[in-house]
């Protein structure tokens, strides 16, 4: 009698529904159908249980149980029970929830929640967003629905729940929405549309205005149940800056925000976001970063697979940073540009992301619909940024290196795209996602003259060195030769070069004037005259062993 009276005075309602989990939905086990769920909470004063309620979606009626034990050995602290206690969550979930699988058990159920599950291993006949859904009492009464108003049951994205905004409101279509969470349901917790103040940062972006000048754009909504009057935007590129801006946001309002930086040097900039309001009860959605590339290069084409079936290129990151390639284009010489990357694939400080326009079995593969077809004996590359800046871009020949099935590979990041003594012919076939075949490592150094190796033996497979130079003062005239140990002029690599910034690379083989490569010890003289007349000389010695 007493439980038959607590079910009368605590009133179950269903709050949110996931009928669209992420990752397939057909197959024995699919996370489509093992990570469904139903939320019910306890919006009485008293404890409800659900002992011989029922569930029910368009097909299908399932007696309510409390979940196996299990599921304590991952969630310790919930509570396995068909019990609620009032203002409490229960979370009836897939009978298959804990078995092995794509996106295998993907929700953080929180301390204190109630765990059923159904009589069979489908909740009703597997849930759809077709589904009209009914908690019945043991009565048979329908005691909360989902899906019955007018334009339900919504349909909602992959991975996102349905959640009800007010919980002592009935079943229509204003008082359902998708989730807003970033993790795209909150089981177990307070949904994520029901908080009385709550500022959504929903998207970000930046747009260039001119030279080093910006502007940054935010969609800014209103996800609580009341109004907002005020909010501040903090955002830092050079400092920390806060704006505050007084504009009335309704209940599910919304308001574009723009911007002006200006002054912005060259360079590679994170732009960390922030929205605050008082009294707001979720500080997660308030935050976005936007990255954004002003005139420099800091990722350069590194490999070009021009002659084979499925063509790609390789891109570097020689930045200390992480890179979105959100936004990027590839393009060629004939004017063909393919789509922006939609993706935001990430390449890591000193990684590498292979791109093509099918897919490719290698590390760090990208798709990027309409990638250009590559010419096998002439063809220009560009890469072009978000603001549609050329990045990097290499016009290789194919004398350069690569044929049918070899790549074409650069031998350092860090020196010039369009050098042909900077590319060589893959040794391996090719290395996509992976450090090239023919790649010269190189250290720079405060030294005015400094060289990759000390020798040079082409059999090993060190074929080829850099030179550097670092004049302390610039402009200068640099004149670069190499001498036999007999004193003999074996190979001029600068003469009189006119350097404005005293810095500088070369490649060299190791061989002569006349193409000949001979073994012996070689030394290698620089002479660099300033503009005021300053002299600057050194030498380094190298050997070269066939």
């Amino acid at each position: 009698m007493n439980l038959w009276i607590l079910a009368i005075l605590a009133v179950p309602v269903i709050n949110e529904v996931m009928s669209n989990p992420k990752g397939q939905e057909s197959g024995s086990l699919s996370p489509g159908d093992r990570n469904e769920f139903i939320e019910i909470y306890n919006s009485g004063d008293d404890t409800l249980d659900l002992s011989g309620f029922k569930i029910r979606d368009n097909q299908e009626e399932d007696t309510l149980l409390a979940f196996p034990d299990e599921i304590k050995n991952y969630f310790p602290e919930v509570v396995c029970d068909t019990r609620i206690p009032p203002g409490g969550y229960a979370l009836i979930l897939d009978r298959e929830y804990l078995e092995q699988g794509e996106n295998y058990i993907p929700y953080q159920i929180p301390a204190g929640t109630s765990v059923l599950t159904t009589g069979d291993t489908d909740i009703g006949n597997g849930l759809s967003s077709k589904d009209t859904i009914y908690l019945i009492s043991p009565d048979g009464t329908a005691i909360s629905t989902y899906g019955l108003g007018e334009g339900l049951p919504l349909n909602p994205p992959d991975g996102v729940s349905v959640e009800r905004r007010v919980i002592n409101e009935g079943d229509f279509i204003g008082n359902w929405a998708f989730s807003r969470s970033s993790t795209g349901c909150t089981p177990g917790y307070k949904n994520s549309i029901s908080r009385e103040i709550d500022i959504v940062l929903d998207s970000a972006w930046v747009e260039r205005i001119g030279d080093g000048e910006f502007r940054i754009y935010l969609d800014v909504i209103n996800g609580g149940l009341n109004p907002i009057n005020n909010f501040s935007v903090t955002y830092d590129i050079f400092g920390e800056v806060e704006r505050n801006i007084d504009v009335y946001i309704p209940p599910d309002g919304s308001l574009k925000v723009d911007f002006e930086v200006n002054d912005v040097p060259p360079g590679y900039y994170r732009v960390d976001l922030m929205l605050r309001t008082s009294g707001d009860e979720d500080t997660l959605n308030q935050k976005k970063s936007i990255d954004f590339l002003w005139d420099v290069t800091i990722l350069v084409i590194n490999e070009i697979m021009y002659n084979a079936e499925n063509e790609w290129i390789e891109l570097y990151n020689a930045s200390d940073t992480s890179i979105s390639l959100r936004g990027f284009r590839v393009g060629d010489m004939s004017g063909a540009v393919s789509n922006a990357m939609e993706e935001d694939f990430v390449i890591q400080a000193h990684d590498y992301a292979v791109i093509s326009g099918d897919s490719l079995a290698a590390r760090n593969s990208v798709i990027l619909p309409g990638f250009p077809v590559l010419n096998n004996r002439e063809e220009t590359i560009y890469l072009y940024t978000p603001f549609g800046f050329v990045m990097d871009s290499v016009h290789y020949f194919s004398k350069w290196g690569g044929d049918n099935g070899i790549s074409l590979e650069r031998l350092s990041p860090y020196l010039p795209s369009n050098s042909p003594s900077n590319w060589a012919s893959s040794k391996c076939g090719s290395t996509p996602g992976e450090r090239n075949s023919v790649r010269v490592d190189f250290i720079r150094s405060k030294d005015i003259l400094s060289l990759s190796t000390k020798v040079l033996a082409p059999r090993r497979g060190r074929d080829k060195m850099v030179v550097a130079y670092n004049i302390p003062q610039a402009p200068a005239t640099i004149n670069l030769k190499v001498y036999r140990i007999d004193g003999k002029l074996t190979k001029t690599l600068l003469y009189n070069f006119y350097s404005t910034t005293g810095r500088g690379e070369i490649i060299w083989d190791g061989k002569s004037e006349a193409g000949k490569l001979e073994e012996g010890i070689y030394i290698i003289v620089l002479k660099a005259v300033t503009r005021n007349g300053r002299i600057y000389k050194t030498k380094k010695v190298i050997a070269i062993a066939l």
